[in-house]
């Protein structure tokens, strides 16, 4: 019975409408008062120019017992009219206000039909359970059948979740209300990511979300926090409760990596005597990703991998003296540096969340690594004499030397995050510190890139006939500091 089971009670027997079993009744005189009926409702219920203000509804605890029957009755029958018209979201409303009043085999039973044909598959077992629990001596053995059926159909797809608070409170399941606590027995969901939330009265909300699976009993603890007064700016629960929700997360990032120096020898020997242009630059980018789990307090413990990779770009200019070193400078070389550092890293740290509004928290977080570098300076260059004269490009001998390093990382970030159900999405500012000391370049000759004429010329005459320049032993990089705004994206799981 795929359409499920939707019984509208009238007097006067059963009928079969596409597998669907309906009580009513044979007459040309019940179909014409049905339809009239179906007018009055509709128009009382249609709003617009021509509808009535509704009255307000009687309060249930104060009537008699009489008028709860009547007025359930009244539901009812409004409730099939509805039906009838292909009202389904209308008539289970007024079954469950009818079944509120005097719970009936009737009321119940359409209710749970029709929570059966909405798709709303776990409040229709739960309803299916009760009709049986409540009005079993008023089912036929072929009902009973066709709801075992559907029951064992509809389980397939449903999960329990048992929520073992004592306070009193309500429980929405996807904003929909299913019951209030304590609750009697476990509460019957839809497999798949469902969202939780309770409501007490005096506390804050609690909201998470909860994998529902099939043949598993799932438990949460909803533990509510009292209401705080305060003078300051008070964060929407609903929010924190977002930015708060426990569990497991995963997420990418990625940032621009800058900053003044990389520290290494030859930066220290030009950083007070460069000019506008020429003095160090480190830029670069830091991809990652990072896994942990994050605790209600807002306390999140972190595995993150990553890659970083920075250059910085320089000049310099070294002289050339005069063989008598009486002279002016016999040339001038010119050096333009492109350092270039590589790591990829591995770390931990912690992190913490405190909620500021909406769905916002703030977010500040240490980081420790230790990372597998790389670091090369690839230097190009010119010579000229001082007057300009004559000028010829530079050979380097030991410029491609690649130096291992495994230098350390400290890194504290604040930032800002946003949680979206299961997304979360944040922008930071953090700061790198390496305290580490980099390995050194080996000598590295620096000479004019052209052949002297030979014997009998002068060094003062021609440029190509200029000395060599040893560079000497120079560190890779030292202590530095780089910023790294990022943005990350994860989810919770």
């Amino acid at each position: 019975m795929s359409a499920g089971i939707c019984l509208v009670r009238r007097p006067g027997g059963l009928r079969s409408v596409r597998g669907t079993w309906v009580h009513t009744v044979a007459g040309a005189r019940v179909a014409v008062l049905t339809g009239l009926m179906a007018l009055v409702v509709l128009v009382s219920a249609g709003g617009g120019a021509w509808a009535a203000p509704p009255e307000a509804a009687p309060q249930t605890s104060a009537l008699s017992p009489a008028r709860r029957l009547d007025e359930a009755k009244t539901l009812f029958r409004r409730g099939n009219v509805l039906l009838e018209a292909g009202d389904e979201e209308g008539a289970l409303d007024h079954f469950l206000r009818s079944r509120e009043l005097v719970p009936s085999y009737q009321n119940t039973r359409n209710a749970a039909s029709c929570l059966d044909k909405l798709g709303r598959f776990d409040e229709a077992l739960e309803m299916y359970e009760a009709l049986i629990a409540g009005f079993r001596d008023q089912l036929s053995e072929t009902d009973r059948a066709q709801l075992a059926a559907r029951m064992a159909d509809i389980s397939r797809r449903t999960g329990r979740l048992v929520i073992p608070s004592k306070i009193d409170g309500e429980v929405f399941v996807d904003g929909r209300p299913r019951g209030r606590l304590p609750l009697e027995r476990p509460l019957r969901l839809l497999t798949g990511w469902r969202r939780l939330r309770v409501i007490s009265e005096g506390h804050l909300p609690y909201e998470t979300i909860v994998d529902v699976r099939h043949g598993i009993d799932m438990s949460v603890e909803a533990r509510l926090e009292r209401r705080r007064s305060s003078l300051g700016f008070t964060a929407s629960p609903a929010g924190a409760m977002d930015a708060l929700s426990r569990g497991w997360f995963l997420e990418a990032y990625g940032g621009y990596a800058g900053g003044g120096s990389l520290g290494s020898g030859a930066e220290s020997a030009v950083e007070t005597v460069c000019a506008s242009g020429t003095c160090p630059g480190v830029s670069g980018a830091v991809v990652g990703v990072r896994a942990g789990y994050l605790m209600r307090s807002g306390l999140a413990f972190e595995l993150h991998s990553g890659y970083l990779t920075v250059a910085s770009t320089f000049q310099r200019s070294l002289e050339i003296p005069s063989p008598d070193g009486l002279g002016a400078a016999l040339a001038v070389y010119d050096l333009d540096h492109l350092l270039l550092l590589r790591a990829s890293y591995l770390g931990a740290g912690v992190s913490y969340r405190m909620p500021i509004g909406w769905k916002l928290s703030g977010l500040g977080r240490l980081s420790v690594a230790l990372a597998s570098a790389q670091v090369a300076d690839g230097v190009t260059g010119a010579a000229y004499t001082p007057d300009g004269a004559e000028q010829a490009p530079l050979a380097i001998q030991g410029r491609d030397q690649v130096l291992r390093a495994t230098p350390a990382f400290v890194e504290p970030e604040i930032g800002v995050e946003l949680a979206w159900w299961r997304l979360r999405v944040s922008l930071s500012m953090s700061m790198l510190f390496s305290p580490s000391v980099g390995p050194v370049f080996g000598d590295r000759a620096i000479g004019v890139d052209a052949v002297c004429p030979g014997p009998g010329v002068e060094y003062a005459e021609r440029l190509a006939c200029a000395p060599n320049k040893a560079l000497g032993e120079e560190q890779a990089f030292g202590s530095f500091l780089l910023w790294l705004p990022k943005l990350a994206v994860g989810s919770t799981f």
